[in-house]
């Protein structure tokens, strides 16, 4: 699970680029974004995955299946 906080509630709504590595030797399968289960697209290098997630206001959690 990531998370994702902005801070500041006089900000608006943010995109956010978010690259995370992996655990040697794992593949990332599927990320979702959280509570709704929304397929996330993403790309997948050597050893980290990179996503974007579109119009954070306040929290994005999302979850990465390997």
């Amino acid at each position: 699970v990531i998370s994702a906080v902005v801070n500041d509630p006089d900000l608006p709504p943010v995109d956010i680029t978010i690259r995370a590595r992996l655990r040697r030797g794992k593949e990332a399968k599927e990320i979702l974004l959280l509570p709704d289960k929304k397929p996330l697209k993403f790309r997948a290098r050597k050893d980290y995955i990179e996503f974007k997630v579109k119009s954070v206001s306040n929290l994005a959690m999302v979850v990465v299946t390997y």
